[in-house]
């Protein structure tokens, strides 16, 4: 049994591979054509960057919303909020209203993304600048930013401060509701083909992880991660559950949040762990997981958020539909 078992797995890879690198290859493709549309238009049109992106129902809805986001930031977070402004042009500094932001979520990170290669240059958050400590500045290199902020536990009433770029406020304050996030539960829905091919790779490559580079299959994993976020992930198949084991500890300072995505890397599940042992709900289709442990408290000073020994994950068997 063991012997065919691995004949499969041989046979398997023999076309996996060559599907994945083709996948690589259109999403690297993709993604720089978009890239590039977006400068064009930024270049052209910089009037229309000056407000706050904010990821919704709306935005996905607009034409070619959805594609831009799957090749920009194909790794949804379906447990923050998240928002971008810009790109903004900047001298010297970026100013937000610190008030705004401690007032909308029991903690936030922001990060300025060098446009428009989405290099992260910047990165502050609730635990290294409390609201009373005055406004929030982030003294930046000459050049174009994406601000990108991302709230976790928000409140019923969510403000996206203003922007100051350099003295002058160029981004308004945004108001949104606290429910913004419910487009999650359905747009998995929303895969097509296309998607499939662009992300196809990430599933080979966390399959076959063991064959590749360690840092270049985290890095097209996570493009766009977090400084206060440790991360883990592997390939899930349909019917199968994640198995939990971890240190007590890990919940003094950090909460453990779960994703699950198609092939399309579409988010269909989203979770919490809250206990020790704990196993997940059954996966209905095939895909990937990514696991988040945030950091959730100042005083661990931009320590690792958490690591592959204190939290195991393993995907199993899950119970059968009801």
């Amino acid at each position: 049994m063991d012997q065919m078992i691995h004949r499969l797995r041989s046979v398997s890879l023999l076309w996996q591979l060559p599907l994945g690198l083709a996948s690589l290859v259109f999403f690297k493709t993709v993604r720089d054509v978009v890239l590039l549309l977006g400068w064009r238009h930024f270049r052209t049109h910089p009037e229309e960057f000056l407000s706050w992106n904010i990821l919704s129902r709306q935005r996905l809805e607009a034409p070619r919303q959805l594609l831009r986001t799957v090749v920009t930031a194909p790794r949804w977070n379906n447990h923050a909020v998240i928002a971008s402004g810009g790109p903004v042009p900047v001298k010297h500094t970026v100013v937000m209203d610190a008030e705004a932001l401690g007032e909308s979520a029991g903690y936030w990170f922001l990060t300025a993304f060098a446009f428009p290669r989405f290099t992260a240059t910047e990165h502050l958050s609730s635990f290294s600048h409390p609201k009373d400590a005055g406004p929030v500045v982030m003294t930046l290199p000459p050049g174009n930013y994406y601000i990108s902020l991302r709230y976790y536990d928000p409140t019923e009433r969510l403000r996206f401060p203003g922007i100051e770029v350099d003295g002058r406020e160029l981004v308004v304050e945004t108001e949104v509701p606290g429910d913004v996030n419910a487009f999650y539960q359905d747009l998995h829905r929303r895969s097509r083909l296309l998607y499939v091919c662009l992300h196809y790779y990430i599933y080979v490559a966390l399959r076959w992880q063991r064959l590749l580079p360690a840092a270049w299959v985290k890095r097209e994993v996570l493009p766009v991660g977090n400084a206060d976020t440790n991360f883990l992930y592997g390939p899930l198949e349909r019917g199968q559950a994640l198995a939990f084991r971890c240190d007590p500890g890990v919940w003094h300072g950090h909460r453990v949040y779960v994703t699950t995505y198609n092939l399309a890397s579409l988010p269909v599940l989203g979770f919490e762990v809250k206990e020790p042992v704990f196993t997940g709900p059954t996966c209905t289709q095939r895909g990937f997981y990514v696991v988040r442990v945030v950091r959730t408290t100042a005083s661990l000073q931009r320590e690792p958020a958490g690591t592959p020994t204190e939290i195991e994950v393993c995907p199993v068997p899950g119970s059968p539909p009801a």
